[in-house]
């Protein structure tokens, strides 16, 4: 099976979503696409410290985002800060505030293997 490619459409459509995120003042501290070879799905992971927070703060983002997000929010998933996951990228690939772009093909952040991903914050504080 031929994986599916992450296009430049959609990294702009993700670049889109960080900077109307961050414009918002939403607390986002890591933003990366994430490529699942059982699935053949890309999801735009978005760290946010607010998923170990109250659900109804949660909702902010799609209030923000809206009907017109540039990522289906089908394709969007809230992750913590404190997912192993974020963890493991966060040692490997800090990229500090700001919006980034690193592609990653085949990697391993820490013991996590990364087929195909995308970055564009890591930012976690210490």
């Amino acid at each position: 099976m031929v994986a599916t490619l992450l296009v430049d459409k959609d990294i702009e459509a993700g670049r889109s979503v960080v900077e109307r995120l961050d414009r918002a003042g939403f607390p986002l501290s890591g933003a990366f696409w994430l490529y699942n070879s059982e699935t053949d799905l890309w999801t735009l992971y978005l760290v946010t410290p607010l998923v170990d927070q109250e659900v109804s703060e949660i909702d902010e983002s799609d209030a923000i985002l809206g009907e017109d997000s540039p990522v289906k929010l089908v394709d969007i998933s809230l992750i913590s800060p404190n997912n192993p996951k974020v963890h493991q990228l966060a040692k490997t690939h800090k990229t500090g505030p700001g919006i980034h772009g690193i592609r990653l093909y085949h990697n391993f952040a820490g013991d996590e293997y990364i087929e195909r991903g995308y970055i564009y914050r890591m930012n976690l504080e210490d």
